[in-house]
């Protein structure tokens, strides 16, 4: 017997045992970000002092409210003034500010606020309601597409997709 011919289907079966098939652990890593949407669903309706926010004229005296999302230095990334909710009730919340064209986040490890804030114009400069931090980053895990945001009695909830 050719010893090459008994060895070959040895051979044969030990490369076929050793044969590994990759293990397909594919973990998918996004790394920017759409806003679709921004609900509001908390605020103060009255000032640091305990004053409402408009003076009150013909009644009207509940904030008009707009939001902006802002990066760290106060560059305004999304102007909201075209979607103001004018003398907004705390009975109207919460307010859905919707975006046809979703507003893309791509550096997620940078800071961005959600700034809200009364419309004055033009009798007066608009006021600051308050705002919220938007860090991505901190909420990549399990990548969801919706995030609660509170601060200093502000609340939104984000919404949007991962890509």
């Amino acid at each position: 017997m050719n010893i090459s011919k008994a060895i070959l289907p040895l051979l044969s079966i030990g490369l076929f045992l050793s044969c590994k098939k990759p293990n397909p652990t594919y973990e998918v890593s996004y790394s920017k970000f759409k806003i679709n949407q921004i609900s509001l669903t908390a605020m103060p309706m009255t000032d640091a002092g305990g004053s409402t926010w408009d003076i009150g004229i013909s009644g009207y005296q509940n904030p008009d409210v707009f939001l902006n999302i802002e990066d760290s230095v106060g560059n305004i990334i999304h102007d909201g003034t075209a979607d103001v909710r004018n003398d907004l009730q705390s009975s109207a919340l919460p307010v859905l500010y919707s975006f046809s064209t979703p507003i893309p986040i791509e550096e997620i490890t940078a800071t961005k606020y959600i700034s809200v804030n009364d419309d004055d114009s033009p009798l007066s400069t608009d006021d600051l309601i308050g705002k919220v931090v938007l860090k991505l980053a901190d909420h990549k895990s399990g990548y969801p597409t919706t995030i609660n945001l509170t601060s200093s009695g502000i609340t939104v909830v984000v919404t949007g997709t991962w890509y």
